[in-house]
């Protein structure tokens, strides 16, 4: 997480979700995540 919070990433054990966000984290890390994650009925992408 940047200290402006431009991007970032938050993982919740209980709920085993991972959110990250931020335009240059999501086109990067996001398509990447996205090949071997399942995709969250609510994830924009």
């Amino acid at each position: 997480m940047t200290p402006d919070l431009r991007w970032g990433s938050f993982g919740h054990p209980w709920q085993q979700t991972l959110t990250i966000w931020g335009d240059e984290l999501v086109a990067t890390l996001g398509a990447e995540l996205l090949t071997w994650l399942p995709k969250h009925r609510q994830s924009v992408v």
